[in-house]
């Protein structure tokens, strides 16, 4: 902008004049735009200053109210109206000043500050409403009714209300005129919304991102451990995992009623581990020995030991056992998975001689 000479000092501060006028009476929301963010200030006029936009041009000054219908029963609710009766009338009046129920109201004004008039004619040509989310960013909505003051040549202020096809906040408010750039008038809720969303964005994308990098190394590890078993069922020949992962010898298995000889620790450990598998704790507590009888008095107190360890109830089919410390050491292993995460549990437990022709299980860890 040019300097003004002392011969227009006279015409600028009249200018000056008026806006700071139109500013608090036209548009109470921008005389509260300062350092205080809008303290104390009535919460209608809070709003107002979310909704209100404004912007410089070479030869006028020009600022955008949008009214959102929130704004109405704050309005209604500031005037205290003294009855219910009284306080509908005057919500009635606001919604139908606004025609709220099928437009999006806007307060549009101009304040040309140099000789040359400012043309709008007609203004549904120069100004329209555009979306900036969803589907619908980009699209153009321009008014069906605005103030036939924007018709006229303008000289100094005009300020008239502008009707559009109802419309879904964000948008902005673009002004275009023949050989010029658009004016883009942006509201600050809406600003703020998008840098929220944008955060939000980011953040979401973060977290996708660090899920895909866990994934991709669960999926190694779950390859690394296929090739093991692959590995492992080549050693065996192919058997099943509770045979062929087993250290305890087949010949061990053998039933308690196959001949007159007393049991070896190979079979009571079997017989524990499959009595587990069925759940039979009436059966495990059986080949328990006397001791940890006295300490487990019933099936009842059996299970909430395991429990207590947090232990299956009933192992799990592919659980193994396996010999862990000479004839009388064994190992139950138990593998659970959750989610993506795998899980390795060991139960250790020690069968010794209980009597003439009794082996027991005497130590449970």
């Amino acid at each position: 902008m040019s300097r003004i000479s002392p011969k227009k000092a006279g015409p600028f501060l009249l200018f000056l004049l008026l806006l700071v006028q139109a500013l608090v009476q036209g548009t109470p929301s921008l005389a509260a735009s300062s350092p205080q963010k809008g303290a104390g200030l009535p919460a209608s006029s809070r709003i107002l200053d979310e909704r209100t936009a404004f912007r410089w041009a070479p030869d006028f000054f020009a600022w955008a109210v949008h009214y959102p219908e929130k704004i109405v029963p704050l309005w209604v609710q500031e005037k205290k109206p003294a009855t219910k009766k009284a306080s509908e009338a005057l919500r009635r009046f606001y919604w139908s000043t606004l025609r709220l129920n099928d437009s999006t109201a806007v307060l549009f004004s101009v304040f040309a500050y140099t000789q040359k008039p400012v043309l709008l004619k007609p203004l549904s040509q120069h100004l329209f409403l555009r979306r900036t989310t969803g589907k619908e960013a980009g699209r153009k909505i321009f008014p069906k009714k605005a103030d036939p003051v924007f018709d006229q040549p303008i000289l100094g202020l005009r300020q008239g209300l502008v009707f559009f096809p109802k419309t879904a906040e964000p948008f902005e408010l673009i002004l275009e005129m023949p050989g010029k750039a658009p004016i883009v008038f942006a509201f600050q809720e809406d600003l703020l919304k998008a840098q929220q969303e944008a955060l939000s964005e980011k953040t979401g994308r973060e977290q996708r991102e660090a899920v895909e990098k866990e994934r991709k190394k669960w999926e190694a590890q779950v390859a690394l451990l296929q090739q093991e078993l692959a590995k492992m069922k080549e050693k065996t020949g192919g058997k099943p995992a509770d045979s062929a992962s087993s250290a305890v010898p087949s010949a061990a298995v053998a039933t308690e009623g196959e001949g007159k000889a007393k049991p070896r620790p190979e079979q009571v450990a079997r017989r524990f581990f499959e009595a587990w598998k069925n759940g039979d704790h009436e059966l495990m507590r059986s080949l328990l020995s006397d001791s940890l009888q006295k300490q487990f008095p019933s099936k009842e107190a059996l299970a909430a030991f395991l429990r207590k360890k947090a232990l299956p109830e009933r192992l799990p089919r592919d659980a193994t056992l396996d010999a862990a410390d000479g004839n009388t050491g064994f190992r139950i292993t138990l593998t659970t998975k959750v989610l993506l995460v795998r899980d390795v549990r060991r139960f250790a437990f020690t069968v010794e001689e209980a009597g003439k022709d009794r082996y027991a299980v005497s130590k449970m860890e």
